[in-house]
């Protein structure tokens, strides 16, 4: 999705996969192309969506919405992870 969203024609943002090492996360989230790279918010995203093509904001919508459902499942699965190997711990 991350490489997908760098192609994506006349944006200005992308979809990046970050890696905290401290916790194992790894989460999906919007940032800017340029030099600095700053890390963005959908809602600072989102009223810039207004000057694009209806099928542009249909795809930025779609594209974040797949970024918060990936998102939550990671959280999710990473806690059943860490559940499952406190279980086996107890045992």
């Amino acid at each position: 999705m991350s490489e997908h969203s760098k192609r994506a024609a006349g944006n200005a943002w992308y979809v990046y996969l970050h890696h905290r090492q401290s916790t194992g996360q790894r989460f999906l989230m919007w940032r800017s192309f340029g030099v600095k790279h700053v890390h963005l918010t959908w809602d600072s995203i989102q009223p810039t969506l207004g000057r694009m093509t209806r099928s542009q904001q249909d795809w930025f919508e779609e594209v974040n919405a797949a970024v918060r459902l990936l998102n939550a499942k990671e959280v999710v699965t990473r806690k059943a992870i860490r559940m499952a190997q406190e279980l086996n711990i107890e045992d």
